[in-house]
């Protein structure tokens, strides 16, 4: 858009969890001082995830919009910081008492963010080497109103390259709250975004979430292009492709406030599998992991994206 990589898009999805989004992004509206600068307005109509909110009573939805504001400073190629004012409109379809904070069944508030990024890994989608440290301080609502608590996040990634082309991936990330009450739609959970292989369908939920993945990865194939000239759109001749057999492990936990964080309640899994790399950052993952007491049960797990 206009030639300097800004960009405008909108999104839409139908079916489950339905959602439509406006968004546009400046990645250098101040030269001088190397600001960016990006806005989203959003609507959406999500299932419940909240196990608290679901034990009083049939599953219901959440219907949220509302929109952003980022203004964000780039400090050299690695390192950047940002401030995104965000405000939330959540509505429930079933209002029963805990699943909103507002005994009207509707919460509204605005929300302020800090975000500082250290980044120094290769390739975003599948690293091989470098480092990512995300740190995140987010206030939820300003002013009076229901809604007024604090989070604390940071999310570490270590790549170390090894001998003979394999690899060695570490991923640490954590959240805790603090102030007041949190919404159960703004708990932590394991086992949807984040997930503890070998116990891949196993959800938990808390406010507060640590958790922790390891992977060795040895080429079977490293990353190469194939040209095929066949193909009639030159965009589309050129393919990315590898494969990794990998060996890894995760842990993980949840848990509120009001109770101790104890080492009994970690869920843990490890395994082994193929990494499938194609073009567009595209990642397929065939794993077999083992959790449970003892480390008795086997699943198989398909699914896209890297771990870590």
């Amino acid at each position: 858009f206009r030639g300097r990589k800004e960009l405008v898009s909108i999104q839409f999805a139908l079916g489950y969890d339905p959602y439509a989004s406006v968004r546009y992004v400046n990645p250098l509206v101040d030269p001088e001082n190397n600001l960016y600068f990006s806005t989203r307005l959003s609507y959406s109509v999500q299932r419940n995830k909240s196990l608290l909110s679901l034990s009083a009573g049939p599953n219901f939805d959440e219907k949220l919009w509302g929109g952003e504001a980022t203004l964000g400073k780039r400090f050299s190629l690695y390192s950047t910081a940002a401030a995104t004012l965000e405000y939330t409109h959540l509505s429930v379809t079933d209002n029963l008492a805990g699943r909103t904070l507002s005994p009207d069944g509707t919460d509204q508030f605005f929300a302020l963010h800090a975000t500082y990024v250290y980044d120094t890994r290769d390739l975003s989608e599948y690293s091989r080497i470098g480092t990512l440290g995300r740190f995140t301080l987010s206030k939820y609502g300003l002013g009076s109103g229901y809604v007024d608590y604090q989070r604390y996040s940071i999310d570490f990634r270590r790549f170390i390259p090894m001998y003979f082309s394999t690899g060695f991936a570490l991923r640490f990330f954590g959240s805790v709250v603090q102030g007041g009450t949190v919404p159960n739609y703004g708990h932590t959970f394991h086992g949807y975004g984040d997930r503890i292989r070998g116990r891949f369908k196993t959800v938990v939920e808390g406010e507060d979430i640590v958790g922790t993945k390891a992977e060795f990865r040895v080429p079977i194939i490293s990353p190469r292009y194939m040209r095929l000239d066949e193909v009639p759109i030159e965009q589309f001749r050129d393919v990315r492709y590898g494969l990794y057999f990998v060996v890894f492990g995760d842990a993980g936990t949840v848990w509120y406030r009001n109770n101790p964080l104890a080492l009994n309640n970690f869920l843990s899994g490890f395994g082994a599998g193929v990494h499938l790399l194609l073009s567009y950052s595209f990642v397929a993952r065939c794993e077999y992991a083992f959790g449970g007491p003892g480390f008795r049960n086997g699943e198989l797990i398909l699914d896209l994206g890297a771990a870590l």
